[in-house]
């Protein structure tokens, strides 16, 4: 499948209702579906990016506030002995525990949204790319001009999350831990497709990029 744009959807640059062509782009779809690969290529392209996922895990690295949180929410044993917190012990946490996982977002979704949009209204008038996997559950599409999906089958999904060193059950848990794939789909302007090669995406991209003008 390659680049698509929905059939009732109207043409890109009637989409977008932005002042002097600058444009603000959401970009969403499956875990594991290559989307860190897409915005590096809009970065290639000039465009300024923000990824929700780098600044979560800045947050937990850095900020003690929310490290102590997770702490006292979840036990010491998530703090390893360099006082870091050990992602793949609370990953294990969250993952088999909706309502811990629910705390979790709720805590990091807040401040990583206030970061992404104070950087767009710093530099307002240039072309923003900004990835968010939970952009549709946490209601955040009305942010953007336009919303693109990334899309892959789920064998790839798991064969790609299994090469992270994830076992196959772990890697179904963090796949279903998100709205399906069919609904982003379905809710999104833009899909783009990433079955095949890099070089497939890339002329995807390239695609959308002319289009965006």
């Amino acid at each position: 499948m390659e680049m698509k744009q929905k059939k009732e959807s109207p043409g890109l640059k009637e989409k977008c209702t932005q002042v002097s062509g600058v444009m603000k782009v959401g970009l969403t779809g499956g875990i594991a579906c290559g989307k860190s690969e897409v915005l590096k290529m809009f970065a290639e392209k000039g465009w300024q990016t923000r990824s929700a996922d780098e600044m979560v895990h800045n947050l937990l690295d850095h900020d003690e506030k929310v490290r102590g949180a997770i702490a006292e929410k979840f036990g010491k044993d998530v703090i390893n002995e360099a006082g870091q917190l050990d992602k793949a012990r609370m990953a294990d946490i969250v993952f088999q525990n909706p309502g811990r996982r629910k705390w979790l977002e709720d805590l990091l979704h807040p401040l990583v949204r206030e970061g992404w949009t104070a950087a767009i209204a710093q530099a307002p008038s240039l072309n923003w790319i900004v990835e968010i996997p939970l952009l549709f559950e946490k209601k955040l599409e009305t942010h953007f001009d336009l919303v693109v999906c990334l899309e892959c089958s789920p064998k790839i999904q798991l064969q790609r999350l299994c090469s992270r060193g994830l076992n196959e059950a772990d890697a179904r848990a963090r796949i279903s831990s998100q709205a399906p794939l069919s609904e982003k789909i379905e809710k999104s302007d833009i899909v783009l497709s990433n079955n095949g090669s890099l070089n497939f995406l890339r002329k995807q991209v390239q695609l959308l990029l002319l289009e965006l003008g």
